[in-house]
């Protein structure tokens, strides 16, 4: 068999692509979608203890990232490890969800495009061509997303060298562009708005709020992980300092960001205002400091971090299933490439989000908490590997320095777990249903993944047996 860790084409992303690329995915990831919901659930303070809980976890999450990528350089990087350090069936269903779970974050990114371009062009959505889950959806939003991703697409067909110069240009755009209106935010906000600091449930508790923020950390901070799937790409050997020090930048950054996002936001508009709009984060400008151009600033910067994010899942949605395709996981189409880039991996995927895109708003909350899900048990797979890995290298290690290297994996596979259990509890606590519609979501997806395994086995299991015949 094909070994999974196959590697692709060198190129040339250095240190300062692999954080862009990283950044990008993290703050790209639609938070001018998600601030009014993390308000209204944790209020101001609780939302900044949420974000700064999930970046600690994720902080030693990403040093076990680092350790592995350091070992296994290659394209597919959680799938890479997996095969390595658990066998063939852990890397399929590790690919499997991991594709899933990439495509559903290009799918939310296409959706929240639409919805803001429905913001910026306001009387011209055009009519309700359907609904899904209760949420209507509109010709301009709907072409707005599918355009976003086809734009995305060309980017990708060029090469990993045009989409990481495009990620660098974007990204500093985004980046000066929410510089501007957070700065206004904090000179023209009133402090008194921020206040309560906590929002409060039913049986007035904040801690529920927080925890909501906490467990959804996953899906808002992930955005580290779409490094280790380019680092087959990198024209030089990578070391583990600088690893960390990439992960570990882009994980703070982005935290500080959602903070700063949050106090500019809380600041300019009265709580029980706020959270009546549509996208609290733009409204607030309009409304509060009666500035349409602030206003549409802010929509402007959550499109352009949209546009980075898709840019980065894409491209790493593409690579775990090329990757795939390599390790002959899945039909070996996947895994050829096609002078820049890998043509039927691309396709695929793309196909898979054009999907997901027309779902419609309705989609965005379960979508986020299945991703969230999924994250939080790819991420104990890391752990995991990475004990195994470094108790497997460093048994002639002194037992002072063994136990240090050890310690890292252990502690972030404990708080893994937990952050695990608490992910896969609140869609049980907070749905009316029987069943949530996120374990629905997984539940199909696990039975499709184990039925296009077997399929897969089999059709393998003929061609092996004819060509013994032969």
């Amino acid at each position: 068999m094909t070994p999974i860790s196959a590697e692709a084409p060198k190129a040339g992303i250095g240190s300062i692509q692999l954080f862009s690329l990283a950044i990008g995915a993290i703050l790209g990831a639609g938070w001018i979608i998600g601030v009014g919901q993390w308000i209204g659930a944790a209020g101001p303070l609780g939302t900044i203890i949420g974000f700064a809980g999930g970046a600690i976890v994720l902080s030693l999450i990403a040093t076990c990232y680092a350790e592995l990528g350091t070992r296994y350089p290659r394209t597919g990087g959680e799938v890479v490890y997996a095969g390595e350090l658990f066998g063939v069936r852990v890397a399929y269903f590790t690919g499997w969800f991991l594709a899933i779970t990439y495509i559903a974050v290009c799918a939310f990114s296409t959706i929240s495009i639409g919805w803001i371009v429905e913001a910026l062009i306001p009387g011209f959505t055009g009519p309700t061509l359907y609904s899904v889950l209760g949420e209507p959806i509109h010709w301009l939003g709907l072409l707005a997303g599918i355009g976003a991703l086809t734009v995305v697409i060309g980017i990708s067909v060029r090469g990993v060298d045009m989409t990481t110069r495009v990620q660098d240009l974007l990204l500093a755009a985004m980046l000066l562009a929410s510089f501007v209106f957070i700065a206004a935010a904090l000179h023209e906000g009133h402090v008194q708005y921020i206040f309560p600091l906590f929002a409060m449930d039913a049986k007035a508790r904040a801690w529920p709020g927080v925890l909501r923020v906490f467990v959804t950390a996953p899906f808002w901070l992930s955005g580290f992980a779409v490094v280790s799937q380019a680092l087959g790409e990198r024209a030089n050997i990578t070391h583990r300092r600088m690893l960390i020090a990439v992960f570990l930048a882009a994980i703070n950054v982005a935290c500080l960001f959602y903070c700063l996002v949050v106090v500019a936001t809380s600041s300019v508009l009265p709580r029980e205002q706020l959270l009546q709009l549509s996208l609290p984060a733009a409204g607030a400008f309009m409304n509060a400091l009666h500035s349409m151009l602030l206003g549409k600033l802010v929509l402007l910067t959550g499109l352009l971090g949209l546009l980075i994010a898709l840019n980065s899942v894409f491209f790493s949605a593409v690579r775990v299933v090329y990757s795939m395709g390599r390790g002959r996981l899945i039909p070996e189409v996947f895994g050829r490439q096609d002078r820049t880039y890998p043509r039927a991996a691309t396709l695929f995927v793309a196909s898979a989000c054009l999907l997901g895109t027309i779902l419609g708003r309705g989609a965005i909350v379960p979508l986020v908490d299945a991703t969230s899900i999924v994250l939080a048990a790819i991420y104990l797979m890391v752990c995991v590997a990475t004990w195994r890995v470094v108790h497997r290298t460093t048994t002639d290690t002194p037992g002072a320095s063994r136990s240090v290297r050890l310690l890292l994996p252990i502690v972030a596979t404990g708080v893994t777990c937990v952050l695990a259990v608490i992910a896969l509890m609140t869609p049980w606590q907070e749905s009316r249903q029987v069943i949530p519609p996120e374990i629905l979501l997984l539940t199909v997806a696990a039975l499709l993944g184990e039925t296009f395994r077997l399929w897969q086995r089999r059709g393998r299991a003929k061609i092996e047996m004819s060509d013994q015949r032969r």
